[in-house]
């Protein structure tokens, strides 16, 4: 009778144990959530109708030179490709760069996760390359040659400290030839220290309650182990 009583009480200290361990690990666990700041296709711009030299971005501004809105007849140069997309050379003869009209805020630990595509001119007349920035926090050059198809790229940038930014892509050159640009897309994700985004308790906390389970509830089949003694 006893060693049936104890078994059962210590399986109670298992379960109590197990528990307290189950809410501690989620407690503990950072909870964060990734957030689209940012997307642009270039389909719902100029009414869905190629243009050169166009500058009337939804999103964008054209801070330097120029560029194309292609990807339909008479300047579809991707044939698998139905959709508009940017040459980022323009007509002008002096490549362009696009900024995002919006600014983006970031805090230390913050993790922004960059996507866009890329291809060659399609023109076969030499490789062209993009210099690609966020900010302070990230900048890349990209050189292609002129038959690569649409590829997509995907960066990881993590934020040192607090500060304002843009996004911004500017084509390198001046010969009305350039890469082309589609499907950008930019997500944030807060950084651990944010409050809003993560709960931390101290497993120090945790041990000790566990601790406490354990022992209360022993103590109460010792109690009862010997009260059946007495009996």
């Amino acid at each position: 009778m006893i060693n049936s009583t104890f078994a059962k009480n210590f399986s109670k200290i298992a379960l109590a144990v197990t528990t307290v361990s189950i809410i501690g690990a989620c407690v503990s666990a950072p909870v964060s959530a990734s957030t689209l700041v940012f997307e642009d296709k270039f389909e719902q711009e100029n009414d869905g109708k190629v243009t050169i030299e166009y500058a009337k971005f939804a999103k964008w501004n054209v801070t330097k030179g120029s560029v194309d809105l292609i990807g339909r007849e008479p300047f579809k140069f991707v044939p698998d490709v139905d959709g508009l997309y940017v040459d980022l050379d323009g007509t002008s003869m002096s490549a362009g760069t696009l900024e995002t009209k919006d600014e983006f805020t970031f805090n230390p630990g913050d993790v922004f996760d960059l996507s866009f595509q890329l291809a060659g001119s399609q023109k076969g007349l030499g490789d062209d390359s993009v210099q690609v920035s966020l900010g302070n926090l990230f900048k890349e050059t990209l050189t292609l040659s002129p038959d690569k198809p649409f590829t997509t790229y995907t960066r990881t940038i993590k934020a040192k400290e607090k500060g304002i930014m843009k996004l911004a892509f500017a084509g390198i050159g001046g010969d009305n030839v350039g890469l082309l640009l589609d499907n950008v897309s930019l997500s944030k994700t807060l950084g651990a220290q944010n409050p809003t985004t993560s709960v931390n308790e101290p497993t120090s906390g945790l041990s000790i309650l566990t601790i406490g389970i354990f022992g209360a509830v022993l103590c109460i089949c010792k109690k009862q182990a010997k009260a059946q003694i007495q009996a």
